[in-house]
């Protein structure tokens, strides 16, 4: 079924909001990107914040033992016997430190992994409802687009039949006139008797005829006073009596 105008401008204009809608949807999943890009850069940070420490726990480690090598070479030059509990104290504490770190990297990690899960599924979800709206909005806006479409070709279709029956009534009319017309010509040119109004064949004078002898007796008694072929209304005779 053909469009008119205005439902091609109602196309238009729902093509246009959903060409709106779509770059709302790029626009969303570039903002999810970019808290994705956030969330890695968060965790390099993390990770290299980590790796300093680790380091710095390393090099304090190796200035321990440097000053333990110290202590014990002046110990050693004293005399004094080296304390080796101290040295397995300092091992212990790095180890626990070394533990600390990664638990607390582990659960740094597993709460930078949820974050990012949970926005990523918010940002899905809100994708997809956006998405469902969108859709339902377009799929409601057609179905108006073409309810009103459909209701203007019924009144169109509804206005052309009447369009033709009125049409077809005046044609019948002209033609019903027309033929009426000819009967009262046809019954204009035709003689009538003056008696039975019956079809005449048998004209008395200029304006009366009758179909048989019958009708012209029994209307002579009331015609005989105008009748135009006598001379004068005095002492007229019947048509049947005059020789």
């Amino acid at each position: 079924m053909p469009y008119n105008q205005e439902d091609k401008d109602k196309i238009k204009q729902l093509e246009e909001k959903l060409r709106q809608q779509q770059e709302e949807l790029n626009s969303v999943k570039a903002d999810l990107e970019c808290e994705r890009e956030r969330a890695k850069q968060l965790l390099e940070d993390m990770k290299r914040k980590e790796e300093e420490q680790v380091q710095r726990v390393l090099r304090d480690k190796s200035v321990s033992e440097q000053s333990c090598d110290e202590t014990s070479e002046n110990c050693s030059s004293t005399g004094p016997t080296i304390d080796l509990s101290t040295t397995r104290d300092q091992s212990n504490v790095i180890k626990m430190l070394q533990d600390a770190l990664e638990r607390e990297r582990q659960e740094k990690k597993e709460l930078i992994d949820k974050v990012t899960r949970d926005s990523q599924k918010n940002k899905e979800r809100e994708i997809q409802q956006a998405v469902k709206r969108a859709v339902n909005k377009e799929r409601l806006e057609r179905e108006r687009v073409t309810d009103d479409a459909v209701k203007k070709a019924l009144e169109k279709c509804k206005q052309e039949r009447d369009k033709h029956i009125q049409k077809a009534l005046q044609i019948a009319k002209d033609e019903a006139e027309k033929s009426v017309q000819e009967a009262v010509s046809l019954a204009k040119k035709k003689q009538w008797c003056a008696n039975c109004r019956a079809e005449a064949f048998y004209p008395c004078c200029w304006n009366t005829s009758y179909c048989t002898l019958e009708c012209q007796k029994a209307h002579w008694c009331t015609h005989r006073f105008h009748c135009m072929r006598v001379p004068c209304n005095c002492n007229r005779e019947s048509p049947m009596t005059r020789t």
